[in-house]
């Protein structure tokens, strides 16, 4: 998915549970990236924290899903100097 932006969003929590509930965005305060001709994507100085993966068509947003199982992209972002995802195949995104 070659020069597609894509957004970091904070991840929602069920105050008494602790239960993740769902994903965040606020487009002006996140980090935000468009992929290289490759389809490939670096955030940088991301704060430790739990985001969903974001991918954003025109108006629509879309949290991203593993392909593999269907369960949400959730990442923990630690004070590491370098983290490195697999690489993800999408076929059956809902863009035109």
């Amino acid at each position: 998915m070659a020069y597609t932006v894509f957004f970091l969003a904070n991840v929602m929590k069920d105050t008494k549970t602790g239960l993740e509930l769902s994903t965040s965005l606020d487009r002006n305060n996140i980090q935000r990236r468009v992929s290289n001709k490759d389809g490939q994507i670096e955030f940088v100085n991301v704060p430790p924290g739990r985001y969903g993966l974001i991918l954003l068509d025109g108006a629509s947003t879309y949290s991203l899903v593993n392909p593999d199982d269907g369960k949400a992209i959730l990442l923990q972002q630690r004070l590491v100097l370098s983290s490195n995802l697999k690489q993800l195949n999408f076929v059956n995104l809902p863009l035109n």
